[in-house]
């Protein structure tokens, strides 16, 4: 009989060792694909923060180690050799309920684009880089196509 619970408590010991950890509300099970399954509709996840200072006394992070830095305002993660930040380019579709225009369109840096444009890029600092092509003109070219020939 003791053999017999011994064996149980490994089986279940190993069970555990290898589940996936779901933290949800619904009591469903991880995704197979997981190790950690977050599902929530109306919570987030909240990361390590921490200074500069705080970050770099850390000893031997993990490769992929995700923090939030409050001394620059940035997510950084750690390459495996250097922790590097993470931009915080704002790229989202347009929603713009009350304008005459469509209201379809993608803002790069800019969380409400102008109705009137497609995409609407919002930058004082940076500029917009075309593409490059070295090969002449591309074989059939839609009209209004932009490129920069090299």
């Amino acid at each position: 009989m003791k053999s017999i619970l011994l064996l149980l408590a490994a089986g279940l010991v190993l069970n555990i060792a290898y589940a996936q950890v779901a933290i949800n509300e619904d009591d469903s099970n991880g995704d197979a694909s997981s190790a950690l399954d977050v599902k929530s509709s109306n919570k987030g996840v909240l990361f390590p923060v921490m200074t500069d200072a705080e970050r770099l006394a850390l000893k031997s992070p993990a490769t992929g180690l995700l923090v939030f830095n409050r001394t620059g305002g940035y997510f950084n993660y750690f390459d495996g050799t250097n922790w590097l930040q993470v931009s915080r380019t704002i790229v989202v579709a347009a929603s713009n309920p009350g304008g005459s225009e469509t209201d379809i369109g993608v803002g790069v840096g800019v969380a409400d684009p102008d109705n009137s444009a497609l995409l609407h890029v919002n930058s004082t600092t940076k500029g917009f880089l075309l593409p490059r092509i070295s090969s002449g003109i591309p074989a059939s070219p839609v009209a209004g196509l932009f490129y920069l020939e090299t």
